[in-house]
């Protein structure tokens, strides 16, 4: 499942008069307690499990790792973009340069924009050095800093 706070659904309440005196807000104070909203995978049409989330800086959009691929969140709709291979997305990072990174097994990938401005994922992992390229190979983990991504592989 997937957690978020918002803001108070609906319209507040109308005041309440009452005979005693001016009227009172029928609404209770509430304090400490974050209102929460919660997608079932129906809701977000992909599996039970994620393993990572980062939101966009620039566009505020969240992007989620899930066991059928990678989720695009808009703040009011979900988008599943299948992970190359079908596989689960288990790690996500963005570079410096706005562009969305992910891991799927031991496939790098990377966001780019198709013919119609959608995101696809573009396979990355013929970039990585001949040794790192082994099929099988367990990467769990990207990080972005200022001198580019960086992936970790638990095999090594």
């Amino acid at each position: 499942m997937v957690y978020a706070a918002e803001p108070i659904p609906g319209p507040r309440p109308a005041p309440n008069s009452s005979a005693a005196g001016p009227a009172v807000l029928a609404a209770p104070r509430n304090s400490g307690t974050p209102f929460l909203t919660v997608w079932r995978p129906e809701d977000y049409g992909g599996e039970p499990e994620n393993f990572a989330a980062v939101q966009h800086p620039q566009t505020g959009l969240v992007y989620v790792g899930n066991g059928a691929g990678l989720l695009e969140f808009d703040g009011a709709r979900w988008r599943l973009i299948p992970a190359p291979g079908g596989g689960a997305v288990t790690a996500l990072t963005i570079d410096g340069r706005g562009r969305v990174w992910g891991l799927s097994g031991s496939t790098v990938f990377r966001l780019e924009a198709d013919a119609r401005g959608q995101w696809q994922p573009r396979v990355m992992s013929d970039r990585l050095p001949e040794g790192f390229r082994a099929q099988g190979a367990l990467l769990s983990l990207c990080v972005s800093t200022s001198q580019g991504v960086w992936f970790l592989d638990t095999k090594r």
